[in-house]
C-alpha cells in the first residue's frame, strides 16, 4: 500500500514512483497493465524522470537527488546508493525534473528546516557518462 507522487511512460513501461520506495513497473497487454517488478527506490519517493541523453534522474523527500544510467543502479545489495543533492546546491527538496534543450530544471520546495528555500535549480548535464556529479 501507499500512493503515487508521480508516474512515467518510457520503453513501453509505465513506471510508477511509490512513497513507500519502490519505483513499480507495468506494461500494458492485451489492453490490461501487468505488474512485472520494482526497483528498489529511496522512501519518500516524488520522481523519476529520464532525460534525453539518457540519464535517469530521482528525487525524494528531504535531501534526496540521484543520477544514474540505469535504475538498477539505484541501489547497491539492496541499498539505495548516497544522494547527490549537496553536490548541486539544493537548498530545499528538489521535487521533480523536467528538461528543455538540453538543461535540466528541478524545483524546491522549503521545509520546516531554517536553512531551506524554495527555488528553481537549473544545470546542462553532462553527455560524458563518466563524469560524475
Amino acid at each position: 500500500r501507499g500512493y503515487s507522487r508521480s508516474f512515467m511512460i518510457t520503453n513501453e513501461e509505465l513506471l510508477v514512483c511509490c512513497g513507500t520506495g519502490k519505483i513499480k513497473r507495468y506494461t500494458f497487454e492485451q489492453g490490461n497493465y501487468k505488474y512485472i517488478g520494482a526497483y528498489p527506490a529511496p522512501n519518500e519517493l516524488n520522481d523519476v524522470y529520464h532525460s534525453s541523453s539518457g540519464w535517469w534522474y530521482v528525487t525524494s523527500t528531504f535531501d534526496g537527488f540521484w543520477r544514474v544510467r540505469s535504475l538498477e543502479d539505484l541501489a547497491v545489495n539492496g541499498k539505495v546508493i548516497g544522494s547527490q543533492a549537496g553536490k548541486l546546491g539544493f537548498r530545499g527538496v528538489p521535487y521533480y525534473v523536467s528538461e528543455v534543450d538540453g538543461v535540466l530544471i528541478v524545483p524546491q520546495i522549503a521545509s520546516p528546516r531554517a536553512k531551506d528555500e524554495s527555488a528553481i535549480v537549473t544545470f546542462r548535464e553532462s553527455l560524458d557518462p563518466t563524469e560524475a556529479l
